[in-house]
């Protein structure tokens, strides 16, 4: 029985949030095929992160709050185009 707690305790202390072991920001590119698409960035809570032309380089938060993740939406266009939501 010690053995399970043990190994409990030491399963749960060895996860957690990439924050931790990767730092609270990630660089991300953003290309689009054809290059000078206008791009829209926005965060989970529908805020503008960025507006620009592609190809681009942002570097996002990557915690909305304590242990939670952000989520991020990504909105192309470009004229002659059909505009792009990711």
């Amino acid at each position: 029985m010690k053995k399970v707690i043990a190994a409990s305790i030491a399963a749960f202390a060895l996860t957690g949030c990439a924050s931790i072991f990767n730092g609270p920001t990630q660089a991300v590119t953003i290309n689009s095929v054809p290059e000078g698409a206008n791009v829209s960035v926005t965060n989970s809570a529908g805020e503008k992160v960025h507006n620009g032309a592609t190809p681009l380089t942002l570097t996002l938060k990557r915690g909305a709050g304590y242990f939670k993740s952000e989520r991020y939406t990504i909105a192309y266009s470009k004229a002659g185009f059909a505009p792009k939501e990711v």
